[in-house]
């Protein structure tokens, strides 16, 4: 059975919670479901591109925003599977932000019967998270900060090393 909040353009607009970026929505969503059966479908975001924790936590989508920048950070600094993953979220981002839609319409069309109740809660629901986008944007270049001072201090042990201790080696 179909919920009728996947055709309930209200519904859509009040998860969605920003005009400009509506039809784009509409248009990749639809692209992820042919006829009430899901599908996998190539969409592009470059949001998702370069700042992809960044979009999904903006986008209320926080596990996977998580598990995205854990892998980022950790598994994935440079080079061409870099590259990779990067060009791997920028399409698979909007895929996240789908599923999490259904979830959230799923949940509210089976719990609440009145369809005023059901726009406004998921408006409560979806939408967008400024505050927690800006607390991401401030730790992201904290974590840059912290790499660029471990850098920092790797070159300088090494250049006093070098500088300081040169003398003593050829002793």
């Amino acid at each position: 059975m179909e919920n009728n909040l996947y055709r309930n353009l209200d519904a859509f607009e009040a998860y969605i919670a920003t005009p400009e970026k509506f039809e784009w929505y509409k248009k990749v969503f639809a692209s992820y479901n042919v006829n009430g059966i899901e599908k996998f479908s190539w969409n592009w975001s470059w949001w998702s591109f370069f700042f992809a924790p960044i979009h999904l936590i903006y986008r209320k989508c926080y596990i996977e925003a998580l598990i995205i920048w854990l892998i980022q950070v950790f598994l994935i600094p440079t080079g061409f599977i870099s590259l990779v993953f990067y060009i791997g979220t920028a399409v698979i981002s909007p895929l996240l932000i789908y599923r999490r839609y259904k979830r959230t319409l799923d949940k509210v069309e089976y719990s609440i019967d009145d369809e005023a109740t059901k726009i406004d809660t998921i408006r409560k629901l979806g939408g967008v998270d400024v505050v927690a986008r800006n607390i991401a944007i401030f730790l992201q270049f904290f974590v840059i900060f912290i790499f660029i001072c471990n850098f920092l201090v790797m070159i300088g042990v090494h250049l006093f090393f070098f500088n300081f201790m040169t003398p003593f080696i050829f002793l």
